[in-house]
């Protein structure tokens, strides 16, 4: 079985979300999702990259938990996760969520 998308039905990656489409991503989240869900996507729209423990830090909730919430929005493809080097200090990078 092919994993490329037919004629018709690429799928384009948006580089700028809107207002529309940040009101639309936050009714689908209250709908769909749990609380914790929810608050991830808004949190997200507010700050599109932020630091996984940052955000932890922000939920005030447990690492393993926050994980499985951002392992379901990833897989349901409303956020995508990007991994960033940063220079200096020990060299360490840390994972970034984007909306």
């Amino acid at each position: 079985m092919s994993t490329k998308p037919e004629p018709g039905n690429e799928v384009e990656e948006v580089k700028e979300v809107t207002k529309d489409m940040k009101q639309l991503i936050q009714m689908v989240a209250n709908t769909f999702y749990k609380a914790e869900e929810a608050v991830i996507i808004d949190i997200l729209l507010k700050h599109p990259c932020i630091r996984e423990d940052d955000l932890i830090e922000l939920l005030k909730l447990d690492k393993k938990q926050v994980r499985a919430s951002l392992e379901m929005l990833r897989k349901d493809k409303l956020i995508k996760s990007i991994t960033k080097r940063r220079k200096g200090r020990g060299g360490t990078g840390g994972r970034c969520s984007k909306v």
